[in-house]
């Protein structure tokens, strides 16, 4: 075992830690003055996705009704140059009146690692894009009240 502040024990935790987190990992939570139900029906439809997320090729995991969906994204090529895949969900909780959309988004190169460059700069545009999206999910759905 190597000594903790070693150089052999950096790249220990590193070589553990690299393999179990992904490259991007990102969570993020919208509070929207709506219905927990409003905000899942249009989660649930499935002409928003191409909209939201235009270079992901995804496969349903789970449809969870009005608490959201699980995805497992085959394929990103979107802001990296090498393609990505892992898993995305969003989540809806009731919250005091209205809902808290939560998104959770994990990738890892598809064809081996990405620069760390690349990777930090592809999670910085994922959360962009996200907060883009839900805010127009928010801004959509509150306009009413």
């Amino acid at each position: 075992m190597a000594r903790p502040g070693t150089v052999a024990a950096t790249r220990a935790w590193r070589q553990w830690h690299c393999c179990r987190v992904p490259q991007i990992d990102l969570v993020d939570a919208t509070w929207i003055a709506a219905a927990p139900q409003a905000v899942a029906d249009i989660v649930a439809d499935q002409r928003n996705w191409a909209v939201w997320w235009p270079g992901m090729k995804l496969a349903v995991e789970r449809f969870r009704g009005v608490q959201g969906v699980q995805w497992q994204v085959l394929h990103c090529h979107e802001f990296a140059r090498k393609p990505t895949a892992g898993s995305m969900e969003i989540w809806i909780e009731a919250a005091e009146e209205g809902a808290t959309l939560h998104y959770f988004l994990r990738l890892d190169g598809a064809e081996g690692a990405l620069r760390p460059a690349a990777a930090k700069r592809a999670q910085k545009r994922h959360a962009h894009r996200a907060k883009q999206n839900f805010w127009a999910v928010k801004d959509h759905l509150e306009q009413a009240r």
